[in-house]
C-alpha cells in the first residue's frame, strides 16, 4: 500500500498549526495576568479573544478560568453561572501556592455570591 502523500501532508500542517496555536496561548495568559489589577478592561479584553475548548493544557486552562472569572468581576460584568471558576478550584485546589489559593478563594466566593442574587 502506497502511502498517500498528500494526506501526509495535511495531517502534518494540523498538527503544526494547532501545536503554534496553543504556544501562543501561554504569553496571552501571561500578558492578561500582568494587566488584571491595573488594566482590567485590556485583560478581559485578550481573555475573551481566546477560547477554553481550544486551550488543550490543564495548567492553562484553569489560569484562563481563573483570570477571566476575575477580569469580568473587575469589569462588573455579570457571572452566568460558577462553573467557568470551578475549572480552576479543580485543578489548584492541591496547588502549594498559597498566594494562588487565596486569590482563587476570594474570586470564587464573590463568584458565588453574584450567582445566588441573580
Amino acid at each position: 500500500m502506497k502511502p498517500n502523500y498528500l494526506t501526509i501532508l495535511i495531517t502534518t500542517l494540523c498538527i503544526f498549526f494547532n501545536a503554534c496555536h496553543n504556544s501562543n496561548t501561554a504569553p496571552q495568559l501571561q500578558l492578561a495576568d500582568s494587566l488584571i489589577d491595573k488594566r482590567a478592561d485590556s485583560a478581559l479584553c485578550i481573555l475573551e479573544k481566546l477560547s477554553i475548548e481550544e486551550i488543550s493544557n490543564k495548567s492553562a486552562k484553569a489560569m484562563y478560568a481563573l483570570l477571566l472569572t476575575e477580569a469580568l468581576d473587575k469589569n462588573f460584568k455579570s457571572h452566568r453561572n460558577d462553573s467557568l471558576i470551578l475549572i480552576a478550584v479543580d485543578y489548584y485546589k492541591d496547588n502549594s501556592n498559597n498566594k494562588l489559593k487565596q486569590k482563587l478563594i476570594i474570586i470564587s466566593e464573590e463568584c458565588i455570591k453574584i450567582t445566588k442574587i441573580m
